[in-house]
């Protein structure tokens, strides 16, 4: 998500990231989700300024033993 932000603002565009329940993601937290979404078709011409908005899930994480 930190790359896909650099890339955004490079056009002037922004990224907003909500989880699959539409809560808003921090930003800090971005590494941990992984993209599921976005409401912008790839490729699709938009107004600089315009926010890109994505949905993300949690990547799974395994636990070691107890």
């Amino acid at each position: 998500r930190s790359k896909a932000k650099k890339q955004l603002a490079a056009v002037g565009l922004k990224l907003a990231v909500r989880d699959e329940s539409g809560w808003k993601v921090p930003r800090e937290f971005w590494g941990d989700y992984k993209v599921r979404s976005q409401k912008i078709d790839a490729g699709t011409e938009v107004e600089a300024g315009s926010t890109v908005k994505i949905k993300a899930r949690m990547k799974a994480s395994v636990a070691m033993g107890y």
